[in-house]
Order: structure tokens, then C-alpha cells, then sequence
């Protein structure tokens, strides 16, 4: 018994993830320090849940003023209950967009969103070319096909947003491929491709 005690692999400690997830690619905006992380959770929570945890933080916006700086660029925990009316579509679209790094392909996005009659639409340009969605209203729930639609149009034969399930919320990575698989290694749950594959 106390053999199998000695021989337990010790958690990586907060520091250790983040050098292991800033190989992968996914690492902390400009600016942004370890402190800034420890104000939503204590370093014995992130060993205790390696890489989720800290994945989740990543995906959010520092928990102090001044508020508005997300904490990474490569992650974004979506809150896929976030609709409250006309102008709700277009923070989405940009997260979706800034996440791939293809900011300055989406412009002119614009939606309108009508709870009570049911009625909403989204519009953006791409690479210069318009195109509308008809979006189906489920009271304060993104409507998920038009998600998907956005993701399509920024993902590359070889860089998909994958997905971890976060409850209501998704916890979204732009990723390479061969990325996914190292990144799938340490990770406690799957990574699932954000777009399902029919």
C-alpha cells in the first residue's frame, strides 16, 4: 500500500501547465500575468484539476478591474445562453473570429433579435462577400446551426475549433490537428470537434 503511494504521479503544478500548454501553441494575452489567474482560483484547485481547470480560466476575462482583458487569446469559454436581444450574434461572431486569428476576414456583422416574436437574423461580410443567416430563437440560447455556420466558414483543411463540454458553456480552442492529439494526452476529458460530423 504505501508503495503505491510513493509511486503516484505528483499533479503538474499551475506553472508547469502553462509551459506545457504554451508548447501546444495556447498561452496568456499580452500583459497578462500567473496572479491574474489565481484571483478566480488558488494554485491547490488547478493541481487538483490539471489542464481543465486551467483551460476554463484561459477561456475567461480577468476577474478584477479593469475588466474586459481576456486572460488568453487562444481560448474562449462561449456561454451559449447569452441571448438577450438585438446585438447579442455579433460578440459572438468576433470571439469566434479572434480565437481563429482571422479577425480581418468577418467585418460588417450586424443581427437582429427578437425574443418575443421569435424573429432574428445575423449578417456579416466574408472576405468581402455578404451572407445571412436566418437564425431560429430558443428564448436566451445561441441558436447552435448558426454557430456552426460562422465556425465553418473560418475553419481550414487542417485547423478545426474543438470543443470541451463546460455545461451550459463550451470551452472553444482553434487547433491544428496534430495539435489536438498532444493536447488530447493530458487532457482528463475528450476533445471534441466543436462542429459534429454528420
Amino acid at each position: 500500500m504505501f508503495s503505491f503511494f510513493r509511486h503516484q504521479k505528483q499533479a503538474p503544478t499551475l506553472e508547469q501547465q502553462l509551459e506545457t500548454l504554451q508548447k501546444l501553441g495556447i498561452g496568456l494575452a499580452e500583459g497578462i500575468k500567473v496572479d491574474d489567474l489565481l484571483i478566480s482560483f488558488d494554485q491547490a484547485s488547478f493541481e487538483a484539476e490539471p489542464y481543465s481547470l486551467l483551460l476554463f480560466v484561459l477561456g475567461i476575462e480577468v476577474e478584477e478591474r479593469p475588466f474586459g482583458r481576456r486572460i488568453s487569446q487562444d481560448v474562449w469559454n462561449f456561454d451559449t445562453e447569452c441571448i438577450t436581444g438585438t446585438g447579442s450574434y455579433v460578440p459572438i461572431v468576433q470571439n469566434l473570429a479572434s480565437l481563429a486569428g482571422q479577425g480581418e476576414r468577418i467585418t460588417e456583422i450586424e443581427d437582429f433579435v427578437d425574443l418575443e416574436e421569435g424573429q432574428a437574423w445575423l449578417k456579416y461580410c466574408l472576405d468581402g462577400q455578404p451572407l445571412t443567416w436566418d437564425v431560429e430563437v430558443n428564448d436566451d440560447w445561441a441558436d447552435p446551426m448558426v454557430v456552426n455556420y460562422v465556425m465553418g466558414d473560418l475553419e481550414k483543411p487542417n485547423q478545426h475549433f474543438y470543443a470541451l463540454d463546460n455545461g451550459q458553456s463550451a470551452i472553444l480552442l482553434f487547433l491544428e490537428d496534430g495539435i489536438t492529439k498532444e493536447l488530447g494526452k493530458i487532457l482528463p476529458e475528450p476533445l471534441m470537434r466543436a462542429i459534429p460530423e454528420y
